[in-house]
């Protein structure tokens, strides 16, 4: 943005928009076209999801035991989208529950994109400590 113009989106900000909306559908369909077939994410931490998931099938695997650590419950809103030629950063609100634990983050992820793939992507989350508390 520069004072009084609004600057136009880049274009990776895009596959961006469409996967956090195709995840809060459950439309892993869309979803794998999103993700390069050699995918790598990664994931901080020390909980069971923590590490590097090499693949699209294993980071959908990852995804199931996301939905599943949670009960069902885990839901990601998307704030906002920035993009580079190569990179996106989105801006998130992340909320979970099982049992009487939640989980509640203004978390960031990071994504390396290819030809409108996410080819690497690192998650950020507000409070280490909380994510950890929550999935271990």
């Amino acid at each position: 943005r520069q004072w009084g113009v609004v600057m136009a989106e880049h274009p990776n900000a895009e596959p961006i928009r469409r996967a956090f909306d195709a995840f809060a559908r459950g439309d892993m369909a869309a979803m794998r076209s999103l993700v390069a077939e050699d995918t790598v994410w990664h994931i901080p931490g020390r909980g069971p999801l923590a590490g590097d998931h090499h693949g699209r099938d294993a980071v959908f695997e990852m995804f199931g035991r996301l939905v599943q650590g949670s009960e069902g419950t885990f839901t990601q809103e998307l704030h906002d989208a920035v993009a580079s030629e190569d990179h996106a950063v989105a801006l998130t609100h992340a909320t979970a529950r099982r049992g009487a634990h939640s989980y509640d983050g203004e978390d960031a992820w990071v994504f390396h994109l290819r030809n409108g793939e996410i080819v690497e992507a690192w998650w950020r989350p507000e409070s280490l400590y909380a994510a950890d508390e929550f999935w271990t």
